[in-house]
């Protein structure tokens, strides 16, 4: 969203902090409160990452990366610390 708006106020020649101001106030743009920002925001365990692979649709087509969701269950005990690092390097 953030681009999106940037690249309005460029092309719209908005220049005063006050256009600004006026053009992001009058978004209608929801948010997130306080409990479902931390969610949002909390690392991913490893034990989410083991229950996301268990969901995985055999007799798939593998995804951009190659691999069969068989793949990722037969090594998902080996697999689910390197994606929780992988997934929370952020933070």
């Amino acid at each position: 969203m953030k681009i999106i708006t940037e690249t309005y106020i460029k092309e719209s020649n908005i220049t005063s902090s006050q256009q600004k101001n006026t053009f992001l106030e009058s978004l209608d743009l929801s948010s997130t409160g306080e409990q479902q920002n931390k969610a949002f925001m909390a690392e991913i365990t490893k034990k989410e990452i083991e229950k996301a692979i268990s969901k995985f649709k055999a007799n798939k087509a593998p995804g951009t990366d190659g691999y069969l969701a068989k793949w990722y269950k037969a090594f998902k005990e080996q697999l689910a610390p390197l994606l929780c690092d992988c997934f929370n390097y952020t933070h």
